[in-house]
């Protein structure tokens, strides 16, 4: 003889107030065969979405200056750290991965459950790249070196440019392009590219 409202009230009276299920469901359960021996799902909360933070994703090696290379016979060469990337025009330089929005959460009782709000992060670029239409991705515009500096803005740009000395710090340096180094290129260190200048010559 039980009736939708007097279950209600009972839910009222140990505090759920939220999530209930129409009482058309609750009236159909009540008049079902299963009524006496099976549960029934009347209240349900709302579950929190934690926030994420939006990220970029890189696809060229921000840092690829390594401490040095291996020779043939197992020693570190510390002179060899590693080829100066280059991409051609077009290519995929970065891609920026959306924040996820947070939600916030409710009990059965009405509490409201408290989340972590993601943060939103812009993609910078300068000169010799260019944001895809969808806004989501930097495009090399030119063909050449991409930087990302530490501003967090990414460039491309057409020549490789030293503002020192070709030394332990730079390596030796193998670039596909044209090479301009603002200082001198060091006794036993070696600088390929198409066409390259230089300050003085040990």
């Amino acid at each position: 003889t039980i009736t939708t409202a007097e279950i209600k009230e009972a839910l009222f009276e140990k505090g759920i107030v939220m999530g209930i299920v129409e009482d058309k469901m609750i009236n159909g359960f009540i008049n079902s065969s299963g009524f006496r021996e099976k549960s029934f799902l009347v209240a349900r909360g709302i579950l929190p979405i934690e926030g994420k933070d939006a990220r970029v994703e890189f696809f060229f090696n921000t840092d690829y200056l390594k401490a040095g290379g291996v020779t043939e016979d197992g020693n570190i060469d510390f002179k060899d750290r590693g080829k100066v990337p280059h991409v051609e025009e077009g290519t995929v330089l970065a891609e920026k991965i959306p924040m996820v929005e947070a939600r916030r959460g409710h009990s059965i009782f009405g509490d409201e459950i408290e989340t972590v709000p993601g943060r939103d992060t812009a993609l910078k670029y300068g000169k010799g790249a260019k944001l895809s239409e969808d806004g989501i991705k930097v495009l090399a515009a030119v063909k050449g070196f991409p930087k990302y500096t530490l501003a967090g803005q990414i460039f491309v740009h057409q020549e490789y440019v030293t503002d020192g000395d070709v030394d332990y710090e730079t390596g030796h340096i193998n670039y596909d392009g044209n090479v301009v180094i603002k200082g001198r290129i060091k006794s036993g260190f070696k600088v390929t590219g198409n066409d390259i200048a230089a300050e003085e010559l040990d």
